[in-house]
């Protein structure tokens, strides 16, 4: 299967899940067949601000699985300034010699997630509804 350019051993992909999808769950998914698996959300801010908590969800690194499946990142912004910052981090973080951050490939933004928290604080469903352009 061909998501962008990359192209996956399998159809079969893990979504994110909240409290689930962590480093060892991803690890096994990906050993049972997933083409790739994503993290749980991660906030765009925490990610900006270095956060060691929401750092450690990223954690793409294997020891178990290689080659590993390609990693992607649920992201939930607030605005476009933040999301931007984010990416900038993730990206430094790649170039670093710490390997959890070398296997991401994939962002998945969430504009889907309906919970009063996430639409209260102007993220998700909401961020849209604010037309902010992102990409220009």
């Amino acid at each position: 299967m061909k998501l962008g350019s990359l192209n996956l051993p399998s159809r079969v992909l893990l979504s994110p899940l909240e409290g689930v999808s962590d480093v060892g769950f991803r690890h096994l998914c990906a050993h049972l067949g997933a083409g790739a698996t994503f993290t749980e959300m991660c906030r765009a801010q925490r990610i900006a601000s270095n956060n060691k908590a929401t750092l450690d969800l990223i954690d793409t690194h294997s020891l178990i699985h290689q080659p590993p499946s390609p990693t992607g990142i649920q992201m939930l912004a607030t605005s476009p300034k933040q999301l931007s910052k984010a990416l900038e981090n993730l990206e430094y973080l790649a170039t670093t010699t710490r390997p959890e951050y070398k296997n991401i490939q994939i962002i998945d933004l969430n504009f889907g997630c309906p919970a009063p928290n996430i639409i209260n604080n102007g993220a998700g469903p909401a961020l849209l509804h604010r037309r902010y352009i992102f990409f220009h």
